[in-house]
């Protein structure tokens, strides 16, 4: 065998086994991305580091190592193992973690919080530790936030937060109820983004002037909060849309024509309490009968008033 092809399998066999290298390495690193990482995953991500880092720029640039499914959900590495990505955010997570990676942190387990689900429930966002604020809103904003923002502004926002969560509590909320807590809840965490544009790097401004932080992850999770809380808005919209409308109150009549029959309603009263009181007299004399008499037709007479301004009123109602 000549010394030329000798080595030439030489480096199909290096070639192969950096191949398989690649795969098994392909395989930790995006094991970690969706499902986080321990110590001992840490470390070997770690002792990998220029390699991985190569493995993201040669996805990144030339769509190598990994598959990403149409749906942008699934990946599968070159041995056929498949990771899933419910948020469809995989990019997203591989621009960050080249970024934490490059800077010498090697925890991925950030990325392993389950996925957002669009419900009737609030969007829970409570797996993240806050760094203060005036309750227990569940967010984690930047901590540089709380120094340098105007208290009374980040208290507004929470509120709006709080509200957003309350909103569904309360027993029975209505979907005009939600709608409005969704809107809330909305004005919040675009705040909650700008504070994150404002005081923190996210991997993808760059530059010295912008040094990573470890709130940097947390960006992409509340990006994407944001966009299930306005297919929330859209969902309590369109019920809110195809409920019965509510039917208009019944209009009220004039005051002044209710006030006449409201006077005359006491006064026929009276005349057909007089009368019953002459009809049970127990001697029917002809005085008293001409006195029922007279009662008769005086009731009559105020019967006949309250029926004439009733329907009047009644009138009057239907010409509006």
């Amino acid at each position: 065998m000549s010394m030329k092809r000798i080595l030439n399998e030489w480096r199909t066999f290096l070639n192969e086994g950096k191949e398989e290298d690649d795969i098994k390495i392909a395989n930790t690193f995006v094991n970690a991305l969706a499902s986080g990482t321990n110590k001992e995953t840490q470390e070997e991500i770690r002792k990998q580091k220029q390699r991985i880092l190569r493995i993201i720029d040669e996805f990144l640039t030339a769509e190598k190592h990994f598959i990403l499914s149409p749906e942008e959900d699934v990946v599968n590495t070159n041995d056929g193992k498949q990771y899933y990505f419910p948020r469809k955010d995989f990019y997203q997570r591989l621009e960050a973690a080249q970024e934490l990676i490059s800077a010498g942190d090697y925890d991925l387990s950030r990325f392993s919080k389950g996925p957002i689900q669009l419900t009737l429930d609030p969007v829970v966002y409570d797996d993240y530790k806050h760094s203060g604020g005036p309750a227990d809103t569940g967010l984690r904003i930047p901590e540089a936030a709380f120094e340098k923002e105007p208290r009374d502004q980040l208290d507004k926002d929470f509120q709006l937060w709080s509200n957003y969560s309350r909103g569904f509590e309360k027993k029975g909320s209505t979907p005009q109820e939600k709608l409005q807590a969704s809107k809330d809840g909305l004005v919040a965490v675009k705040y909650f983004l700008h504070l994150y544009d404002k005081h923190t790097s996210k991997s993808r401004k760059g530059g010295p002037e912008y040094p990573l932080t470890p709130d940097d992850p947390y960006f992409y999770d509340l990006d994407m909060l944001k966009s299930a809380i306005q297919n929330q808005i859209e969902q309590f919209t369109k019920m809110v849309d195809e409920m019965p409308k509510p039917k208009p109150p019944a209009p009220k009549p004039d005051p002044d024509l209710q006030a006449q029959a409201d006077q005359l309603d006491l006064e026929y009263k009276a005349k057909l309490k007089a009368l019953t009181a002459l009809q049970a007299k127990k001697f029917q004399t002809p005085e008293v009968k001409a006195e029922i008499a007279q009662a008769e037709a005086d009731m009559k007479v105020a019967r006949n008033k309250l029926r004439g301004v009733k329907m009047a009123i009644r009138r009057a109602m239907r010409r509006r």
